[in-house]
């Protein structure tokens, strides 16, 4: 008897534009190369994929609906961001797409919000909730499903991207829809859920708290789930396998499903396992091409150098800006002061016409998309880090308005490590802030966490305060209500500036043309935890492979922050030790390799239960001197040790 091969189900998530092979990037030529070579698959995204780069802000979404119908996509959940252009420009889109766009608990007009809307050049029509295809012989039944969380306000305080749109529980919704399926005829149902695992969700709006809830023979076989970034191969909850494969197309899943018993595995293909074994798609590679080129004169211009990595989106599959204070976000912010002080300046004393008023900017961290690395910085690479397309505002505020901001900001944050100080959950509302400090208790209940707020003069702010006013810097998805601040919605106007992307740009080339380079290490100055954990010093650990191999023996060098240099011999474990740390993010530049971020607040390369972060060496070794100050301010002193900090 002739045994039947296995269903391949190939999984993204949280694309965030990123379609376009590079380094650490699977593209849209080498998805459709695993589609074809694994013949009979089905390739299934679970949402966030036409924002967050410069190629899907410059289009829209268009070019990023364009390669995906290349690689042969065959559904996708509709995630969050794929509201962020406003829904007529979702329904464009997805009347491009040669696969249907699918979110079955939203719903307008008393339907699933994308029912009725044409799809593969209008031969077919998306009931906007699931799908049924048959593949190896075997019916599979898809739906999808959308965050609640997207909607956090009702009226004016929803965020106008969403204003008319209702999003229902993900249980009940799943529980209709597999049901439905099942009459259907469907043998095997997945789910693409747009939910994630965040600590900061809230359970019932996780992908885990959803196959909790479903429990044991709800007919659900696979959740393949996005929103978090996270990474794992497979979970097993109630008898359903739920896979996530990170963010950005650093990796695909791949689930094989018997055609006979129905059980499935999850594993991953990592980005260079996969550019090893299969060729690109040439014709997908050219499409690529034509539309990176098509938009090149807006994108590869140069704008500014960078010393130090500016750290922000996801790292390590860490989203640091939702954790924690970066040293991006504190740029971004300053940017954001910035043209607020030379808007008001006086024409005729050069001093801000607004003198007694201080100057605050705050940003969310989940806006912040990328990292800018050590190096020369493009208009692209701005794009990248802020690709929303958001205008600056400026709006009069008080110290208790601040303080409610600031609570709102921390407010999905749900604990701290005592011991090692790192942070339990993470948001998008996470704060980014300039012209203030603040303090905070992670251990304290939600609206009762910010202890301090003071200003860059010392000014300690007083939260019942509500007559003093203060100049406040932000963009129009704060004055949306967009991720709880609704208190910042209807302060009295001060003016507008430019779009954020833009003025950070103009800010980086301003300081680059002043001093350089831009040159900021990672800090903790602006925002700092007071709980039961006691800053202290913490140990880290470096995964280091050359030719994705272990390195053991290997000599190396490098530097901490630009600053600490230091050389080392791996030992077996290929694990470059760092002890004695101070507290706070750093970034370890290794010679012959990138940058990596670590950050004891994140778990970020933490050596007890952290998140592991690596180092794949190139052909070049040696210190590179120029990149180290105290190895060019002290080139004869003695090299410290790891434990130096």
């Amino acid at each position: 008897m002739k045994q039947e091969k296995p269903l391949i189900i190939l999984t993204t998530n949280d694309l965030h534009g990123a379609l376009v092979s590079g380094a650490g990037v699977v593209g849209a030529d080498y998805t459709a190369a695993l589609k074809r070579d694994y013949k009979g698959a089905l390739l299934l995204d679970a949402g966030d994929a036409i924002q967050g780069s410069a190629l899907a802000a410059l289009s829209k979404g268009r070019d990023v609906i364009a390669l995906m119908n290349a690689a042969g996509y065959d559904a996708m959940a509709a995630g969050n961001h794929e509201f962020d252009y406003g829904l007529d420009t979702l329904l464009t889109d997805a009347r491009r797409a040669d696969f249907p766009i699918l979110s079955a608990n939203g719903f307008r007009d008393g339907k699933p919000v994308l029912a009725g809307e044409a799809y593969r050049g209008g031969h077919k029509i998306n009931n906007g909730a699931y799908i049924l295809l048959k593949r190896q012989g075997v019916s599979v039944g898809i739906f999808g499903i959308t965050t609640p969380e997207i909607a956090n306000g009702t009226g004016e305080a929803e965020p106008k991207e969403v204003r008319g749109i209702h999003f229902k529980s993900p249980l009940t919704t799943s529980r209709e829809t597999i049901k439905k399926l099942k009459e259907l005829g469907a043998e095997i149902i997945i789910c693409l859920a747009h939910l994630g695992i965040d600590p900061g969700s809230a359970p019932e709006n996780q992908s885990v708290g959803l196959a909790e809830a479903l429990g044991e023979n709800s007919g659900l076989d696979i959740i393949i789930d996005g929103h978090s970034h996270s990474v794992f191969a497979e979970k097993r909850i109630n008898g359903i396998l739920l896979q996530q494969s990170g963010s950005g197309a650093q990796r695909i899943g791949k689930i094989m499903i018997d055609p006979v018993t129905h059980s499935a595995r999850g594993s991953f293909l990592e980005e260079e396992t996969i550019k090893k074994s299969c060729k690109p798609d040439k014709k997908v590679t050219e499409l690529a091409d034509l539309l990176v080129k098509s938009h090149s004169a807006k994108l590869a211009p140069v704008v500014a150098r960078v010393q130090t990595a500016l750290w922000g989106g996801t790292v390590n599959g860490i989203n640091e800006a939702r954790v924690a204070e970066t040293n991006l976000g504190d740029a971004i912010a300053d940017a954001m002061a910035d043209a607020a002080k030379e808007r008001f300046k006086s024409q005729m004393t050069g001093a801000c016409i607004f003198e007694d008023m201080p100057v605050i900017a705050l940003h969310n961290g989940g806006g912040i998309r990328a990292s800018l690395h050590r190096g020369q910085i493009t208009a692209g690479d701005c794009l990248d880090v802020l690709p929303f397309g958001n205008r600056l505002y400026f709006r009069e505020a008080t110290p208790r308005i601040l303080y409610q901001a600031l609570e709102n900001g921390v407010s999905r944050v749900r604990g701290q490590d005592p011991e090692t100080g790192r942070i339990i959950g993470a948001g998008g509302c996470f704060p980014q802030i300039s012209g203030m400090t603040m303090v905070y208790s992670p251990d304290r209940p939600v609206g009762e966490r910010v202890m301090s707020v003071t200003l860059d003069s010392g000014q300690l702010l007083d939260p019942e305060d509500d007559k003093t006013p203060v100049i406040l810097v932000i963009d129009e998805a704060k004055l949306d209500g967009g991720d709880g601040y609704t208190m910042l919605m209807h302060l009295p106007e001060l003016g507008d500036a430019g779009i954020l992307e833009t003025v950070f740009r103009d800010w980086l080339t301003k300081i680059t043309e002043e001093k350089g380079a831009v040159e900021r290490p990672p800090s903790i100055s602006r925002i700092q935890t007071a709980g039961v954990y006691q800053p202290k010093r913490y140990d880290a650990c470096v995964h280091i492979t050359q030719g994705n191999r272990p390195a053991p023996g290997k000599h190396i060098a490098g530097c901490i922050d630009g600053e600490t240099h230091f050389q080392a011999i791996l030992e077996k474990d290929s694990i470059l030790h760092l002890r004695g740390l101070a507290d706070g993010p750093h970034t370890i530049s290794i010679d012959g390799g990138d940058e990596v971020l670590v950050n004891n607040y994140s778990g970020a390369g933490l050596a007890k239960d952290g998140i592991a972060v690596s180092v794949t060496l190139k052909k070049k070794s040696g210190c590179q001197e120029k990149n180290c100050r105290t190895r060019r301010r002290t080139a004869r002193k003695k090299e410290g040790t790891l434990t130096q900090r």
